[in-house]
C-alpha cells in the first residue's frame, strides 16, 4: 500500500483492515478535507512487511464472493413491540443480538458518540445494545474492533458483528479464515456520507436555535414506519423532528451528494453479499402483499449462508416468514453511481466553501415554503406543526 495507495484514494472503503493487520501500529486512519477517513502510512514505523497490501480488499480480487451461494429471503419482526420501537425497521438485529449475549456472546456494532458527534464501531462489552440499534446513516470508524472481535473469537466466544458490506468484506480479509463462533451480518447500504458534514449540520441547528443536542435520531417511529426524519434532543428538554424531504443534511445524502467516493463504484453491493446474514427496512412490501406493514416496522432478512440459517432458526423472540428470493433481490440495484460523482465532486466543493445550507439551495435540493406547506396538509400534521423559522421544525410536546 505505500506505493500503490494514491491509486486507492478513489477505491478505499475506509474498511481499515489494513489499519487493524498493520504489526507496527504504521497506519493512522486521516481525515480528509471532506472528513471522510484514509490510512496513511508512517514511512519510519513501517516495515515494508506489505500485509496491508494484502489484506486490502480493493486490492485483491474476491474471487469468493462469486461462487454460488445460500440463498433464503425472509420478512420479520421482533415480538416485542417496544424493542421494535426502538428499532429502525423491524428490530430483527436485537433479536439475533439478544440470543447471541443470551449465550455469553459479544456483539458489535456502529454506535453514535453524542459528545463528540462521532459514528463508532465497538461491542456490547463496553456499550449497551440499545446504542447500537438504530440506522446511523453516517461512517462508522471501524477503529481496532477487527483485533477485540479476532480475541474474543480465539476465546470460542460466540461473536455477532454487524456493519456495512465493505466493512464485512474488510473484516473477513482481516480474519483470512472462517471461525464457527462468529456471525457477520451487514445492511443494505445507500451509500455512507461524511462525519464532518454531520457535525457541522448539527452545529448549524444548535447555533441557529440556541440549544445543545444530546440525542440524535435519524429513524423515529413517532409517527410509525416507514419514517425517515432528523430528530433530536435538546438539553434543555426540547425535542425537535424534522421530515427528511426539508433536511439539508438528508436532501443530500438522498441526492447522492455527499457520499465516499469509493461507493460511486461500489462492487459489494451489486451482488448477494458476503454475511451470513443481510439485514434491511423491507421497503419493498408492497410488492409482496401491503396487507403485512402494520406501521411498526418490517425487516427484510437475506440469508446468505447456513450458518446464518442456522442462527435465525434458533433465534428467540422473532417472527420472520419466507417467501421467494425475488421479492428481496431489488435491494441489490445501484443508487448511485460514476455519473454521480462529478455532481458530487462539485456539491462537496460548494459545501466547504459556502457551508451545506447555503450549498442544498444553490442546488435547489430543498423545498420552499409552499411545498412544505402542501406536505404537511397531505400528512395531516398541520394543526400539530409549529413552523419555527420557516425551517419546519417540531417541537414535541
Amino acid at each position: 500500500m505505500t506505493t500503490k495507495y494514491p491509486v486507492l484514494l478513489d477505491v478505499c472503503t475506509g474498511c481499515c483492515a489494513c489499519y487493524n493487520i498493520c504489526p507496527t501500529n504504521a497506519i493512522s486512519m486521516v481525515e480528509d478535507s471532506e472528513g471522510f477517513l484514509y490510512p496513511k502510512i508512517d514511512a519510519i514505523t513501517c516495515t515494508e512487511c506489505k500485509l496491508c497490501d494484502k489484506v486490502c480488499p480493493e486490492i485483491k480480487e474476491d474471487k469468493d464472493n462469486q461462487k454460488e451461494k445460500f440463498k433464503k429471503a425472509y420478512y420479520g419482526w421482533h415480538i416485542d413491540d417496544s424493542i421494535r420501537k426502538q428499532s429502525s425497521s423491524g428490530g430483527v438485529f436485537s433479536a439475533i443480538s439478544d440470543s447471541v449475549l443470551a449465550n455469553g456472546g459479544v456483539v458489535y456494532g456502529a454506535a453514535f458518540d453524542t459528545l463528540n458527534r462521532n459514528v463508532f464501531h465497538t461491542s456490547t462489552d463496553k456499550i449497551n445494545l440499545s446504542a447500537l440499534r438504530k440506522s446511523k446513516y453516517a461512517q462508522s470508524f471501524i477503529g481496532y474492533s477487527f483485533r477485540e472481535l479476532k480475541s474474543d473469537l480465539n476465546k470460542n466466544r460466540t461473536s455477532f458483528f454487524v456493519g456495512t458490506p465493505c466493512q464485512i468484506v474488510g473484516l473477513q480479509a482481516y480474519l483470512k479464515k472462517d471461525y464457527p463462533d462468529l456471525l457477520t451480518g451487514d445492511v443494505i447500504c445507500h451509500g455512507i456520507p461524511s462525519v464532518k458534514i454531520l457535525k457541522n449540520h448539527i452545529e448549524y441547528y444548535e447555533n441557529k436555535f440556541h440549544v445543545k443536542i444530546i440525542n440524535i435520531d435519524f429513524r423515529p417511529k413517532t409517527n410509525g414506519w416507514p419514517n425517515v426524519a432528523l430528530w433530536f434532543e435538546c438539553e434543555n428538554g426540547q425535542v425537535f423532528e424534522i421530515p427528511h424531504h426539508f433536511d439539508a443534511y438528508f436532501s443530500a445524502y438522498f441526492s447522492n451528494l455527499t457520499l465516499r467516493k469509493s461507493c460511486y463504484n461500489c462492487r459489494h453491493f451489486l451482488q448477494q453479499h458476503a454475511a451470513d446474514i443481510t439485514i434491511a427496512d423491507y421497503w419493498g412490501y408492497k410488492d409482496y402483499d401491503k396487507k403485512i406493514n402494520d406501521k411498526k416496522g418490517l425487516s427484510l432478512i437475506l440469508v446468505n449462508s447456513e450458518k446464518g440459517e442456522l442462527i435465525l432458526n434458533s433465534t428467540q423472540h422473532l417472527t420472520f416468514k419466507n417467501m421467494d428470493w425475488k421479492y428481496g433481490s431489488y435491494v441489490f440495484k445501484m443508487h448511485n453511481n460514476e455519473k454521480d460523482l462529478k455532481n458530487r465532486n462539485l456539491f462537496l466543493k460548494s459545501v466547504l466553501s459556502k457551508g451545506l445550507q447555503k450549498s442544498v439551495l444553490k442546488f435547489k435540493l430543498i423545498g420552499r415554503w409552499k411545498s412544505r406547506l402542501i406536505f404537511f396538509i397531505k400528512k395531516k400534521y398541520i394543526n400539530k406543526i409549529i413552523w419555527n423559522k420557516l425551517l419546519n421544525i417540531v417541537p414535541k410536546k
